[in-house]
């Protein structure tokens, strides 16, 4: 029987009871300071537990029948408000003898899939009320050989003898034979001296040719081009060298054509040739990288734990440095991330439940700070966002409300998203989201104060209402920002969207009683509009799902065998969109006519090169996308070319400052001012709440928003991958290619729960990784904070140490300590510091010593048997210095010195005449850890006055056992009482006796060492002028001196 303490209180109780909230978000730290931000996190948390209420009682029940396979579930989706009965959601699935499942049935009694399986339990067909039937005939090895679908594209591939994949015929409707869409070339031919054999040399696609041209020795691939059709326009048809003559599965044939070199000719531009460069190291990571223009060459570098470390850019003006430095937590979590241009954030997590509760950015020019973000974040029990508040916007006052920037959630017992609240441009309405006329699909809002009520933002509410299928059947928006249900059932809304999904294929509406057949959308029309009986529907799609209407402005939308969109007409007066994709389903080419304008966009990885053409202007862009492990740092625009001629590239900075979701919500430029260029916010489901920026210039060249995607301007479509994503309608514009997996609705959004989940590619949604814990290895991570694994009673090999304090308190070294504020010993920070408690609610740069210290060095023992004098400060102290015991010093040597204020005390370093090393036959402190780059208190965030941090080792710990002294100096006080003054601009140094020689890592011989002094440049680029040499350079007579820190550590 588990004991009440380890679950008591709940984690609602805690909420809702005003004593024990307050006890986990105290009103003042454990010094008295104030926490002005508990209270409004008290009341959040507290409505986070109110809105879990209606969640009590509502479980999901999963019916097994006697071979224990789930058959029936029932989701209990509990009582809508004002209702009496409760929603509950049944899904049934049939299974046949063998365990295959042959039909499944959504909760409206729908059979969204039907499977027809051969004996080995391989799916033959496919039908989807969603995405249409599908044929499919594997192979003996299980793979795809033919497949059909219900456009009737008939689809037929080759293999090698190796079974690999070699080429890909097409045959569409009405079309009398087949064609080549995609070929794929191996590189036996091409030799091993590029390390080709086994590997794929060349891939013709739907956007030209790639040319894999050399591998490593280990399969990397390090030089890789890409040539462009002639045609922007074309859907390429390639030919073979023995015609276009597809296998026949009557006759047996297995052809191998190559593609025809006259033919390949006049299909490829080669001018249009673009070449990757990429170098990795011995661990396979990527350590150089060329960008196609042959100038621009990225340089990631990684820390000991494979995450990203820093990133240089190389331009034509130079190097510049676009992420300056990561630190990440002991669950490979980002927690400090500096860039370029000086501007840092902080990520703090939930230290229960790791989730993201803060995400702090400001910029530093100087001493002065200026937060561009401060986004707190509160969560339901499961992880649902219940409250976003950004604290960096001030709250403003208009038209007698307060406009401030904070949104409420509010969600089902099924967590689908039903309520969320925001502030808006003034002028948007029912239709602007959809409006591709419209800047941006809103309104665009000038940095300088508005001018009229046009310009002025409002607080809003949307409800969301779906059927049992998961679609989005009402939206209702209402002006303020209320959770109060009642006071939204006595309000009208300003605008509201009904939408109908489709009941039977091909047919016109036939009245409401009519229940649905499938997913398919059918109507969205605005406030108490409905359909009448025998109406045709607004939207149409094809057979395999794919919308072939969208809206009356676009004419058919156009889609290829593999249900890419591959085109669309924008208007009736001829202009049209046109898109080319890769083997993998990637987004190559861009090219759209519009007025007489054409503008085109080359997709190059993270690099893009972008021409305007008409009659009065000729230029060419170039844009790099700057990536880190997660998202987008920066987007360099620069043009270079004008009028048909080359001219000097001027670069364009767009820092991209994002949200949970990866959504940019402000771009900033280069300046260490960061000086905003654009700013945006979101509706629930994506669409454009407000835009404001500079200019309309600077603000119409953003293209990468909602979630970090691509929204085409010609569409209003977000290009995610895989998907089209259409933000006013809430769903998909065709059906989801993994079937099944994405769930039976096959056009819902992230399951309905946008502001949580996240779709990186179009497939599936998920929590957004990039905030979540990563995979580190636990046996590193826990070394790396100190954690020796082989020892289970003494962290680092030490024997735990008691120490006696004045007032008859013990305390251990160890986590279980009885007396809390000697335990604070390890873990709080000097007067002038953070508290853990600011630091933990993001209150404080987790940076300080107030985190980072207490991480790195809370587990480090302390030896047996340890004398303490001064000890009046312990509790204000990280760490301090320690003498071996067994050592011979003079009385009024210091055993630990307290870091906070010593009020005088002196600290004497070994006297001339050197101490009596007495063998330590106990355990090893040779496990205490190095500090790492991502552990160590340094740069942007802590003070930049008389801050240092010191480390001396005697003695060799690696070779030996005798622990000779440890010098650990730490704190602003210090550094003023003992004339360290001159310090005040580094942050650390490092101190050294062995002498520095060329092309040797350590002292050798037998000469004399010399007494010697390292010092580095602090994050203020100031170098350390001096420091403080051992008392008549007598030290250098102990052998084994040498720097905790070598150079491979060092900034």
């Amino acid at each position: 029987e588990f004991p009440p303490t380890l679950y008591l209180p709940t984690w609602f109780h805690t909420r809702i009871n005003e004593d024990l909230a307050k006890e986990k978000w105290p009103d003042t730290d454990e010094k008295g300071h104030p926490i002005s931000h508990h209270a409004p996190r008290r009341q959040s948390e507290k409505r986070a537990a109110q809105q879990t209420l209606a969640h009590a009682a509502t479980p999901t029940i999963t019916h097994l029948d006697t071979f224990g396979r789930a058959f029936l579930t029932i989701a209990d989706n509990g009582k809508k408000f004002g209702e009496t009965t409760k929603e509950r959601f049944q899904t049934y699935t049939a299974f046949d003898i063998q365990g295959n499942d042959l039909t499944i049935r959504d909760p409206r009694g729908v059979e969204a899939f039907l499977h027809t399986v051969d004996m080995t339990g391989r799916k033959l067909a496919i039908k989807s009320v969603d995405a249409g039937p599908k044929w499919l005939v594997p192979d003996v090895a299980g793979n795809p050989m033919w497949s059909k679908d219900g456009v009737e594209h008939i689809v037929t591939l080759d293999y090698d003898a190796l079974r690999r994949p070699t080429f890909t015929w097409v045959q569409s409707p009405n079309e009398p034979a087949p064609y080549l869409a995609e070929a794929k070339v191996y590189g036996e031919e091409k030799g091993k001296a590029t390390n080709h054999r086994g590997q794929l040399w060349k891939s013709y696609d739907g956007a030209g040719l790639v040319e894999n041209q050399a591998y490593d020795f280990k399969g990397n691939l390090t030089h890789t081009t890409r040539i462009l059709l002639k045609d922007p326009t074309q859907q390429v048809q390639w030919k073979s060298n023995t015609g276009n003559d597809s296998p026949s599965m009557a006759d047996g044939r297995v052809p191998s054509p190559l593609i025809d070199t006259e033919e390949e000719e006049k299909t490829l531009d080669r001018s249009l040739a673009f070449t990757l460069t990429t170098k990795f190291d011995a661990l396979n990571r990527v350590v150089e990288r060329i960008e196609p223009d042959g100038v621009t060459k990225k340089t990631p570098a990684y820390n000991k734990r494979n995450l990203l470390q820093s990133l240089d850019v190389t331009e034509t003006t130079g190097v510049r440095k676009f992420v300056e430095r990561v630190t990440y937590n002991e669950k490979g979590q980002r927690t400090y991330i500096v860039y370029g241009n000086k501007v840092q954030s902080r990520y703090v997590y939930d230290p229960e439940t790791f989730r993201l509760i803060a995400l702090i950015t400001e910029c530093r020019e100087g001493k002065d700070h200026d937060r561009l973000q401060k986004l707190h974040y509160t969560y339901d029990p499961v992880g649902n966002i219940t409250h976003i508040h950004d604290g960096a916007v001030p709250a403003k006052w208009y038209d007698q409300a307060t406009i401030s920037a904070e949104s409420y959630y509010g969600y089902d017992p099924t967590y689908r998203l039903v309520l969320g609240t925001g502030r808006e441009h003034k002028a948007n309405g029912f239709d602007v989201s959809s409006d591709v006329t419209a800047f941006k699909q809103s309104h665009f809002i000038p940095f300088s104060p508005p001018t009229t009520d046009g310009q002025a933002l409002q607080m809003y509410t949307e409800t969301f209402e779906y059927d049992f299928g998961g679609n989005l059947v009402r939206l209702a928006h209402f002006r303020g920002a209320t959770t109060d249900p009642t006071r939204l059932l006595n309000q009208s809304p300003l605008w509201t969207r009904n939408q109908l999904v489709d009941w039977e294929e091909g047919k016109n509406y036939p009245g409401p009683d009519s229940p649905p057949r499938n997913n398919r959308l059918a109507f969205s029309r605005p406030g108490s509009s409905s359909p009448v009986p025998g109406e045709k529907p607004d939207f149409a799609y094809d057979a395999n799902g794919n919308m072939a209407k969208l809206n009356d402005t676009l004419g058919t939308l156009q889609w290829d065998y593999k249900n890419q969109f591959i085109g669309v007409n924008l208007n009736k007066a001829g202009d049209q969109a046109v898109y080319q994709y890769d083997s993998a389903g990637q987004r190559v080419r861009k090219w759209v006519k519009k007025s007489g304008t054409i503008e085109e966009r080359i997709y190059l990885g993270e690099f893009e090169i972008f021409t305007r053409r008409s009659n009065a202007e000729h230029v060419k862009w170039h844009v790099l996308h700057v990536m880190d492990d997660q998202a987008r740092v920066a987007l360099v625009e620069s043009k270079v070319e004008s009028n048909g001629s080359p001219m000097q590239a001027v670069p364009i900075y767009r820092y991209q400052l994002t949200n949970h979701l990866g959504s940019s919500v402000r771009e900033v430029d280069e300046t260490e001012n960061a000086h905003p260029i654009s700013i945006e916010d979101y509706y629930p489901y994506g669409g454009t709440s407000y835009i404001a920026g500079r200019t309309e210039t600077d603000v119409s060249l953003k293209r990468y928003r909602y979630s970090g995607k691509e929204r085409d301007d010609e569409t209003g479509l977000y290009y995610y991958g895989a998907r089209y994503y259409v933000p006013w309608l809430g769903r998909w514009v065709s059906s989801d290619p993994v079937l099944l997996e994405g769930g039976l609705n096959l056009f819902s959004f992230v399951f309905n729960s946008p502001i949580g989940l996240k779709d990186e590619m179009g497939f599936n949604a998920s929590e957004n990784n990039n905030f979540q814990p990563g995979y580190v290895n636990n046996e590193e991570a826990k070394q790396e904070v100190g954690i020796n694994l082989n020892k289970e009673d003494a962290p680092l090999g030490v024997p735990r140490t008691n120490i006696t304090f004045k007032d008859g308190t013990e305390f251990n070294g160890s986590v279980d300590s009885t007396s809390k504020s000697k335990e604070s010993a390890f873990s709080q920070s000097v007067d002038d510091l953070p508290s853990k408690q600011q630091v933990s609610e993001g209150m404080a740069d987790p940076a300080a010593p107030a985190s980072i210290s207490s991480q790195a060095f809370s587990h480090i023992p302390l030896p047996s048997k340890l004398t303490v004098q001064k000890e009046e400060n312990l509790s204000e102290s990280h760490f301090g210095i320690i003498y071996q015991e067994g050592a011979s010093y003079p009385d009024e040597s210091i055993i630990w010195v307290p870091l906070g204020d010593v009020k005088g005390t002196k600290i004497p370093l070994p006297p001339p005449t050197g101490p009596t090393i007495v063998p330590y036959n106990g355990p090893s402190l040779a496990a205490m850890p190095m500090p790492s780059p991502d552990d160590v208190p340094m740069g942007p965030g802590l003070p930049s006055k008389n801050e240092f941090l010191m480390w001396m080792e005697t003695g060799n710990l690696i070779r030996s056992n005798p622990m000779s002294a440890i010098l650990s100096i730490r704190g602003r006080s210090l550094a003023e009482k003992y004339n360290l003054a001159k310090l005040g601009e580094s942050m650390w140094g490092m101190m050294s006796i062995v002498p520095v020689v060329k092309g040797a890592g350590a002292h050798s011989g037998g000469s004399p060492l010399t007494p010697s002094w390292m010092h580095e440049p602090g994050p203020t680029s100031k170098v350390m002028e001096s420091l403080p040499k051992p008392p008549d350079g007598k030290l250098s007579q102990y052998p084994g001196f040498r720097n905790w820190w070598g150079p491979e550590y060092s900034r």
